[in-house]
C-alpha cells in the first residue's frame, strides 16, 4: 500500500524519470498486495477443511458403516465392544476418519491391528488399552506427517509467489531501461488544449499490459477466495476478502481501463461470489 500511494506523488511528469518512478511504485505495490493476499488465501486453502464436506462425510458415516466395521470384532467381548464403540463414535474420530480415508491410511492401520489380534479369542482391559494407545500413537504420527507435508506445501507456494514477484518486477525494470535507451527516453513534450507544453509519459502500453496482468491476478484471487469461503480452521478475515476484491477492482488499478467493462466485470464477480 505504501508503494502504491507513493506513486500518487508523481502524477505530473516533467521528464522520463518521473514517469518511470510512478510506474515502478504503482505496479510493484499493486502486485505485492495481490501476492500477500494470495499467500494469506493459500494458507487457508492448504490448512483449512471444507465444512460442507465434513457434514457430508458425517452423514455417510452412518450406523451401517460402523456396524460393518464392528463385524470384524465379533469375537470381542460385549464390554470391549461397548468401549471401542464409544471411542469411535466421537465427532473428533469422524473427522479423523474422513482425513484418513482420503489418504488411505486409516484402513491400513485398522487392518494391521485386526490381523495382529485375529487369533485371540478374548482380550483384557489392559490389552484393549494397549491397542487403542497404539492406534492413537500411529494416528498422531500420521497427522504429524500430514502437517509436515502441508508446511512444505506452504513453503513451496511462498517461494513461488516470491519468484513471480521478482519476474514481474524484472520485466518492468527491463522495459523501462529499453524505453529509456530508445527515442522515447528523450524529450516527449506535447501541447495541451490550453496551449501549454506538458510531458507525455511514453509508458502507456506498459501500464496497459500491467493492468491486464493485475486483472487476471484478481480473477485468480477471487476463485481462490470462493473456494475457501466455506472452510473451517482458516483466518476469519478471509471471508471478507471477496468484498474487498470487488472494491479493489472498482477503485483500484483497473479503474482506468474501461468503466463500462469494469461495471460488467463487477456484476459478474458479484454473482460468481455470492450465488
Amino acid at each position: 500500500m505504501l508503494l502504491y500511494f507513493t506513486s500518487l506523488n508523481f502524477n505530473s511528469f516533467s521528464n522520463y524519470q518521473d514517469c518511470s518512478i510512478k510506474v515502478i511504485f504503482k505496479h510493484s505495490g499493486v502486485i505485492l498486495m495481490y501476492l500477500i493476499l494470495n499467500i494469506y488465501i493459500s494458507t487457508g486453502d492448504v490448512l483449512g477443511i471444507d465444512y460442507e464436506q465434513i457434514k457430508k462425510d458425517n452423514i455417510h458415516l452412518s450406523e451401517s458403516q460402523f456396524s460393518e466395521k464392528h463385524q470384524k470384532y465379533s469375537d470381542l467381548s460385549k464390554s470391549l465392544a461397548s468401549k471401542f464403540e464409544k471411542y469411535e463414535m466421537t465427532l473428533e474420530e469422524k473427522i479423523l476418519y474422513r482425513i484418513e480415508r482420503e489418504l488411505k491410511i486409516f484402513n491400513d492401520i485398522s487392518r494391521k491391528i485386526f490381523n495382529s489380534n485375529s487369533g485371540i479369542s478374548s482380550y483384557s482391559n489392559d490389552s484393549f488399552s494397549s491397542s487403542t494407545s497404539n492406534l492413537a500413537t500411529e494416528l498422531y504420527n500420521t497427522y504429524t506427517d500430514i502437517l509436515n507435508k502441508k508446511t512444505v506445501t506452504l513453503y513451496t507456494l511462498n517461494i513461488e509467489f516470491i519468484l513471480i514477484y521478482i519476474v514481474i518486477l524484472s520485466f518492468i525494470l527491463i522495459t523501462l531501461i529499453m524505453k529509456n535507451n530508445s527515442k522515447y527516453g528523450g524529450d516527449n513534450f506535447i501541447q495541451d488544449k490550453n496551449g501549454k507544453w506538458v510531458y507525455e509519459c511514453p509508458l502507456y502500453k506498459l501500464n496497459f499490459v500491467m493492468n491486464i496482468i493485475e486483472f487476471f491476478y484478481v480473477i485468480y484471487t477471487l476463485v481462490k477466495v470462493k473456494k475457501v469461503r466455506n472452510y473451517v480452521f482458516i483466518f476469519k478475515s478471509l471471508k471478507n476478502i471477496g468484498y474487498s476484491i470487488i472494491i479493489l477492482v472498482t477503485l483500484g488499478p483497473l479503474s482506468n481501463v474501461n468503466i463500462i467493462f469494469i461495471y460488467f466485470v463487477n456484476l459478474f464477480f458479484f454473482f460468481f461470489l455470492f450465488y
